[in-house]
């Protein structure tokens, strides 16, 4: 919003400017058409010399000539600065039209091409509209630094430019977002045809000084007038099937289908429910007990969030992703922090302790460390009860900011923990720098574990990297007595699934897991 009211007021100053020039040399021009006229209706150079030469001593003609130069030059500077504002007003137009590091049009620009393209296009032609997503181009811009990284987006402009110079145009609409249209037959193998076209751009790696960059695109096509009538919601197909293309493993570009949109409003109907929902305290805690097999005794709890919304279950992955699409992430886990420590603080025994899951957004968020000290002296909660669980996603934006915070968390006796270890980007050197108090092992090296020796020797290197760093494990989704018997067997002692036990609201957790003493599981 704001760089589009600088460039307003830009274009506002502009026009001022240039209108005011031009004010100014008409003015001369007025002055000297009216000097000029007068002096040949009234002969007012004969009037004149006479005048001087009755007056030698006023000297007359010298301040004639004075006059007649000066207004000469207030005419020259006039257009001199008509036409200076001129070239800054063009100058000022490009940079509202285009992007000023690649030199493609941008996203304002890009509307007006569309609509251009859609109001030409013959009723026996189509326009194929394209969203083009670099994937990771985070992770290209951490690794090899912002300089880099912008050469990249130059380099992919070009390419992208260079195929579709003759019907068609490419934007860049965002960071890493193009847009590329062009005029096809509509047929499923010319669309095919195009993306495949444009999916040679990312054939050839990107070389910049002693960095190799290689490339890849998720897309989203979208084709007027199958799928929208109009630039606006052609560019939004495009996205619902870019996002589909980005969600769906082993796909890489995705045609948009009408189901797409159908998805679309029922997730944004869910976003506007789910924020009431927060408000009004709707949402629910269950809780997972985290088992210790080998002294068989339950060490905490892990909370876990719930919403039922309109007679049914809403899954968990699909309101929490929905919550972090729609910027809700934050009071979602305001309210599952609240509301867990709250319900937890006269139930946990001594020696038991609280897992609690939190998003990187939330805890990249500057007032997450604050908020968390204050809710739990508000509620009166014994810090060393709190374990936070931080996906390995969380870990790799503003290092030495995440260390400064994890210090700051530490110091007040809060356990942190990496949850789904494996999944991620985690680093073994960073590991260490962390000194985070336990690892879990996402469900997913579970599964195979009975008979997947792969698994058993991934696991039992975790448990023994988890030693060395005196760090404890805990393996997620055991479901089996068999799985349960083998990871004992790999030397893991903490352990979590539904052999244990389900998730279950506190009323329904049976008291034996409230109790610190030997227990056996049934």
């Amino acid at each position: 919003m704001s760089i589009h009211l600088r460039k307003a007021s830009h274009h506002v100053i502009s026009t001022i400017r240039q209108s005011s020039a031009l004010q100014d040399l008409l003015i001369w021009l007025v002055v000297t058409v009216l000097v000029s006229y007068f002096s040949i209706r009234y002969d007012a150079f004969e009037s004149f010399h006479d005048l001087s030469r009755g007056h030698e001593d006023w000297q007359l003609d010298e301040v004639f000539v004075v006059l007649f130069f000066v207004g000469l030059g207030g005419c020259l500077f006039g257009l001199r600065r008509y036409w200076d504002m001129q070239t800054y007003s063009r100058r000022l137009h490009r940079e509202a039209d285009f992007d000023s590091l690649t030199q493609l049009p941008n996203s304002r620009l890009a509307k007006r091409q569309l609509n251009h393209l859609l109001t030409g296009c013959p009723k026996e032609r189509y326009v194929i509209a394209v969203l083009l997503d670099i994937d990771n181009f985070g992770t290209i811009n951490h690794l090899y630094g912002r300089t880099t990284a912008d050469m990249v987006l130059k380099h992919v402009a070009t390419r992208l430019k260079l195929r579709n110079e003759k019907s068609g145009f490419v934007a860049r609409i965002n960071s890493d977002e193009f847009l590329a249209c062009d005029l096809c037959d509509g047929r499923l193998h010319a669309i095919e045809d195009y993306v495949s076209d444009l999916r040679r751009v990312e054939n050839v790696p990107i070389v910049i000084g002693k960095y190799v960059v290689n490339i890849r695109f998720s897309m989203g096509v979208a084709v007027y007038p199958k799928d929208s009538d109009n630039p606006d919601d052609l560019v939004r197909a495009a996205y619902l099937a870019l996002e589909q293309a980005k969600t769906t493993n082993g796909i890489d570009w995705y045609l948009y289908r009408e189901e797409l949109g159908q998805r679309r409003e029922y997730r944004e109907m869910l976003s506007r429910q789910l924020y009431k929902a927060i408000l009004n305290n709707e949402l629910f805690m269950v809780y997972q007990p985290i088992w210790d097999q080998k002294r068989h005794l339950c060490k905490g709890f892990e909370a876990l969030v719930r919403w039922n919304f309109q007679g049914a279950s809403v899954p968990p992955f699909l309101f929490v992703n929905i919550a972090e699409e729609y910027g809700l992430i934050n009071q979602l886990g305001d309210f599952v922090l609240r509301r867990s420590l709250s319900e937890m603080k006269d139930k946990l025994a001594t020696d038991q302790y609280l897992a609690v899951n939190i998003s990187a957004h939330q805890f990249h968020h500057d007032s997450f460390v604050p908020s968390l000290l204050d809710t739990i002296k508000g509620i009166g909660f014994d810090p060393k009860q709190l374990e936070l669980e931080l996906t390995e996603t969380t870990l790799i934006d503003n290092y030495e900011l995440l260390l400064e915070k994890l210090h700051r968390i530490r110091k007040k006796g809060v356990h942190v923990a990496i949850d789904d270890f494996g999944t991620g980007y985690s680093s073994l050197s960073r590991l260490n720098e962390l000194s985070v108090d336990k690892l879990k092992i996402d469900r997913s090296f579970v599964e195979g574990i009975v008979d997947g020796i792969k698994e058993q020797n991934i696991v039992e290197s975790v448990v023994s990297l988890g030693r060395k760093l005196n760090m404890q494990i805990v393996i997620e989704g055991v479901e089996t007595e068999d799985q349960m018997d083998t990871l004992v067997e790999l030397g893991c002692d903490l352990m979590q699934g539904y052999l244990f036990a389900r998730p279950a609201t506190l009323d329904k957790i049976e008291p034996r897991f409230f109790c610190v003493e030997n227990t056996t599981i049934n």
